[in-house]
């Protein structure tokens, strides 16, 4: 083991923190700038990573389980750091995975949702064209055309709004029979 090596280990043993953080300064950098070059790390990610690299360097020098090196200590550091790297990036993959498989069931989930809608839509448009034609003329004013009952009763030569109000309902409830003979026999 090299002098130096063993004379910051002995320190590190002692808890002197100081030498914890002038390790830390000495080599963040230069694992910074090599670990977001060699494994395409954000530097936060990196910086994180030396974090914990530093902090389990120090556990086992300071609880007695490291006692010696037989390489420099730059070395050293890099070595655990690259297993914390490969940790890190296998928990992102598994992590990236997990959401894929939501993204995809969601968007499973929001295209049987469409596809349910359409065929709902197409459902009610072909029982709306088996109305009779002036039922189903207050129905598309209404709901495709925004009329409001007044304006239907015009265009419709009702007598007033609420007779409009009273022919609407009597369409809605045409419009339900034909829908519900049409689900039965599609068994939906």
């Amino acid at each position: 083991m090299i002098r130096g090596e063993e004379k910051i280990l002995s320190r590190l043993r002692s808890g002197d923190e100081t030498c914890l953080r002038d390790l830390y300064q000495q080599h963040r950098d230069d694992f910074v700038h090599w670990a977001c070059r060699q494994y395409q790390l954000e530097q936060d990610e990196a910086k994180d990573i030396f974090q914990v690299t530093m902090l389990a360097f120090y556990e086992n020098a300071a609880s007695g389980k490291l006692t010696h090196l037989s390489c420099e200590l730059k070395t050293y550091l890099f070595a655990i750091a690259k297993n914390h790297i490969h940790n890190f990036l296998r928990n992102k993959a598994s992590a990236a995975n997990f959401v894929d498989v939501s993204d995809i069931k969601e968007y499973d989930n929001t295209l049987e949702e469409a596809e349910t809608q359409d065929h709902q839509k197409t459902l009610v448009h072909q029982a709306i064209a088996l109305l009779p034609p002036d039922s189903r003329k207050v129905l598309e004013l209404y709901y495709f055309h925004d009329y409001d009952m007044a304006s239907i009763a015009r265009e419709m030569g009702y007598k007033n709004d609420n007779v409009a109000k009273v022919k609407k309902l009597q369409c809605l409830r045409k419009l339900s029979v034909i829908l519900k003979e049409k689900v039965e026999l599609l068994n939906i």
